[in-house]
């Protein structure tokens, strides 16, 4: 059973003082001419009181209003959505997830009920409710408030920056316009380079967040955003703008948050360009004594393989689209008295070899081999690790404990500009800055990487990353 009274006004914490129509110093706007705070302002204080305390009963008063006309409602429309997302997600997986998140599920279902589904002659529960006389006495504030919920939806936003605790500035990825929204209630649990599943009312003087936010971790947004626009495709309305389109399938939303929350749940299996399973491989041939000339020149004179540096060469193979300058598919560097060979999977690993073998057999000696599968596990672990940086129980000052990790992760970060990365198919992040056709990927890297320490609990997050955008020559967003 659905709780009528979960559903509290969305401007409820985030309206928690009048704005000033003046200094409280300066003549008051009414023209009495005496100073603001002696003349108007606490009448202005009373009526922000009264209009507050109207906002945050609307809510419940559209609530009463519908369900009372509608009973069982919600319970009908969260029934017809889970029986969806069992068909596609699974039965097993959807169970899981309203055990998990059920709260969450039921006030999006619940909030859906009220603003987006049609439940007489197409109009929604909100729409009758302002169109009744029930409606009739509401302030012009609560009013203009309600309308602008009604014309609202969910959509995709990535916060820019943030400011005083309150001020929150966003991008909506599927319409590309940037707002700012006052949200004091949880603008200290957001930052910069976060994404979410919102909904944005749109007031005249001010925009606000609805009370529920789904976090859309970076890795999937452009699979979320590629999906939205083939549901736009599949479903016959291209012509429709984005809030009118999530508005109608407000569903949506809520069916992409759980198939990545399925996704997570699934151990999944990472591959490169080619589709095959993604491995760490790195060889290591000894080069016969004075071989190393005779070695280079024979790579120089080689068709396959392209000189990228003093002492490196690699095997660039056909690509398309963004891949389109070519995919990296080995990278060999000699390195004093050794040859070391990169790949990322074992086929790769395989057409290296054979092109070793036939190039410089007599040149090479003994090989040593290592490598590690690419998984969610492996990836985990990695991060749980950094043993250089994190630590258990730590007996050292805060502040000394706070500079050592800035140093240990200062020279990590020199380092990793000049790292090869599976993300960025091999290539350095300093290399992929160069290139415009990586340009998209090294950024979204960059906003993970300050997200990452931003969101991080311990001494982590004193650490500050974003000189990494001079560094690589970008432009910080």
């Amino acid at each position: 059973m659905l709780d009528q009274k979960r559903w509290v006004g969305y401007a409820g914490t985030m309206l928690e003082r009048p704005v000033l129509k003046a200094r409280l110093t300066d003549p008051c706007p009414c023209g009495s001419g005496r100073k603001y705070k002696r003349c108007c302002w606490a009448t202005s204080k009373r009526e922000f009181a009264v209009a507050l305390a109207e906002i945050h009963k609307a809510p419940a008063d559209l609530a009463e209003f519908v369900f009372t006309r509608f009973p069982g409602l919600a319970e009908e429309v969260l029934g017809d959505f889970l029986t969806m997302a069992a068909e596609q997600l699974g039965v097993q997986t959807i169970e899981d997830v309203v055990e998990e998140l059920g709260e969450t599920l039921k006030s999006y279902v619940f909030e859906a009920s009220l603003l987006d589904v049609p439940v007489e002659d197409g109009r929604t529960g909100l729409q009758l409710y302002l169109s009744d006389p029930a409606s009739a006495g509401l302030r012009s504030t609560t009013r203009e408030y309600l309308e602008a919920l009604s014309h609202s939806a969910y959509s995709v936003y990535e916060v820019e920056d943030l400011q005083e605790k309150e001020l929150i500035f966003v991008k909506d990825l599927l319409r590309r316009r940037k707002l700012t929204v006052l949200d004091r209630s949880s603008s200290d649990a957001l930052s910069r380079y976060q994404i979410y599943f919102a909904r944005v009312v749109e007031m005249e003087s001010l925009c606000l967040f609805s009370n529920i936010l789904l976090p859309i971790p970076r890795r999937h947004l452009e699979n979320i955003l590629e999906m939205l626009r083939d549901f736009k495709v599949l479903m016959r309305a291209k012509s429709l703008g984005w809030i009118r389109f999530l508005s109608r399938e407000w569903e949506l939303p809520l069916m992409l948050w759980l198939w990545m929350l399925a996704r997570a749940a699934t151990p999944a299996v990472l591959t490169n360009t080619d589709g095959d399973p993604l491995f760490e491989i790195d060889l290591a041939f000894e080069i016969g004594t004075g071989k190393g000339p005779e070695l280079r020149r024979r790579f120089d004179d080689s068709p396959e393989m392209e000189r990228d540096g003093e002492s490196e060469w690699l095997i660039l193979g056909p690509g398309e689209g963004m891949y389109e300058n070519g995919v990296l598919r080995a990278r060999f560097e000699i390195d004093g008295d050794k040859l070391r060979v990169r790949v990322n999977s074992e086929k790769r690993e395989a057409e290296a070899r054979r092109l070793l073998n036939r190039l410089a057999s007599d040149c090479l000696g003994e090989l040593s081999r290592k490598a590690v599968e690419i998984d969610p596990e492996y990836l985990r672990e990695r991060e749980a690790e950094a043993p250089e940086i994190r630590g258990g129980e730590s007996q050292i000052p805060p502040d000394i404990e706070e500079q050592i990790l800035g140093d240990a992760l200062e020279r990590h970060y020199r380092a990793w500009v000049d790292h090869a990365l599976p993300i960025l198919d091999g290539l350095t992040p300093r290399e992929a800055a160069a290139q415009p056709r990586m340009r998209s990927r090294i950024v979204s890297v960059l906003k993970d990487v300050e997200l990452h320490h931003a969101r991080a609990q311990d001494a982590m997050g004193a650490y500050d990353p974003s000189w990494l955008w001079a560094e690589l020559g970008l432009p910080r967003p």
